[in-house]
């Protein structure tokens, strides 16, 4: 006798907005970057060079930190998988239709998500510290 496999299935509408989201993010990313860097690049070249330095060191301070959220947002979702022993958990809303597993493997698929957001934190505030302390040197060394 074979159990049937429950299947959380995928909500259409939110797929469609996720992926709405993620190309308008895509897009504005690209246009700041072709039209936004050169007119930075004007701005800080008619500083004093220390000055500019450090508004770029803490620019890509700054820019480091953003992924930040999606680590919290990997914590909040292996939280949920451990309270509920399921993934995905109840409330989730997935892009694809998920097949609902229980037990060990859904506490695995939480460490992996724990895992995930401690690497997301570990990196972001790693690189973020490095670039910022890389700038000062060449700041002080008068690069």
């Amino acid at each position: 006798m074979k159990m049937d496999k429950e299947i959380k299935r995928a909500n259409k509408q939110y797929r469609n907005r996720v992926i709405l989201i993620t190309l308008v993010i895509l897009i504005l990313g690209t246009i700041f970057i072709y039209y936004g860097f050169p007119y930075l690049e004007g701005i800080l070249h008619n500083m004093e060079i220390e000055k500019s330095m450090k508004i770029a060191a803490y620019a890509i301070f700054v820019l480091f930190l953003i992924p930040l959220p999606f680590g919290f947002k990997c914590l909040s979702i292996a939280n949920h998988i451990l309270r509920e022993q399921r993934y995905p958990p109840e409330d989730m809303k997935v892009l694809f239709d998920t097949e609902v597993i229980y037990g060990d493997k859904a506490k695995l698929r939480a460490y992996l998500f724990l895992l995930l957001a401690f690497m997301i934190f570990f990196i972001c505030i790693f690189c973020a510290i490095s670039a910022h302390i890389f700038l000062k040197i060449l700041i002080t060394q008068g690069v």
